[in-house]
């Protein structure tokens, strides 16, 4: 793994943070250090004179980073043992269309050099290519043999351990496989909008799948970047972003254990000024 934190000076004292890292397989697949260091400074020289803006519901464009992290937090609603415990916001929902037909998403234990790929998981169990969600349609959970067998059911091959640890269930490599629309095609289609490309404290609810992060990134206009944005929020449900994903980018990169291409939310609330 490499990661680099770059500040860019305004020249009135203000500093911006850029953030940028990658985790590979093998050592011959890391990018150079170099190039991580440049889009680092890239991402923080972009938010100079960074401002907010009116509250108002938008579109929103998010970033296969920020993507990528709201997949990990859904993950732990398509735990079995949440839903047995009826602490997950997909209690209830199996084989019913809670997104849109745009959207899948899958656990592939068995991916070609993925960070989270084993042949067996943490109980021994051999690990496989689950759908979680086929097209918009709760699929399936994932469970380990404990949890399995209260179910009724069988293991998924997702458990999950340390060297200290009993087994829980855990996730190999979780993505959004990519669609059809680059990013540059995808920015082209908002009229108004938000880019979100950082988030900030933590505000996701495990139980509910409610999404509200302190947020930054960038106000589009004419399907254009205008200017940086920060001192904003970004909310709404997960079970009401993933009805509303428009497009799906073409920019999936398995640059880590649990991945995501950049996503079109047609509508969340954007609270500013």
């Amino acid at each position: 793994s490499m990661a680099v934190v770059a500040l860019a000076d305004d020249g009135g004292g203000k500093q911006q943070s850029g953030g940028y890292g990658v985790r590979k397989r093998r050592l011959a697949d890391l990018p150079t250090a170099e190039s991580v260091a440049r889009e680092a400074a890239r991402r923080a020289v972009e938010r100079i004179g960074a401002r907010a803006v009116p509250t108002a519901k938008v579109p929103v464009v998010m970033h296969r980073d920020v993507a990528g992290a709201w997949l990990a937090e859904m993950s732990g609603a398509f735990s079995g043992e949440e839903v047995m415990k009826k602490s997950s916001w997909l209690t209830e929902k199996l084989g019913a269309t809670i997104a849109s037909p745009l959207v899948t998403i899958v656990d592939d234990g068995r991916l070609v050099t993925g960070i989270g790929t084993s042949r067996f998981d943490g109980e021994g169990f051999r690990t496989r290519r689950n759908v979680l969600l086929d097209r918009g349609a709760c699929a399936m959970f994932v469970y380990d043999h404990y949890t399995a067998r209260s179910c009724g059911t069988r293991s998924t091959g997702n458990a999950s351990r340390g060297y200290g640890s009993v087994p829980g269930i855990g996730y190999h490599n979780l993505y959004i496989p990519a669609g059809a629309d680059s990013p540059e095609a995808i920015l082209k289609r908002v009229d108004r909008g938000f880019y979100l490309d950082d988030t900030g404290s933590f505000g996701f609810n495990e139980v509910t799948g409610d999404y509200s992060f302190q947020a930054q990134g960038f106000w589009i206009e004419n399907g254009v970047k205008q200017f940086p944005v920060e001192g904003v929020t970004v909310a709404s449900t997960s079970l009401e972003m993933l009805k509303l994903i428009a497009a799906v980018g073409s920019d999936l990169e398995f640059d880590g254990s649990i991945c995501a291409p950049t996503l079109l939310i047609s509508e969340m609330t954007v609270s500013g000024k």
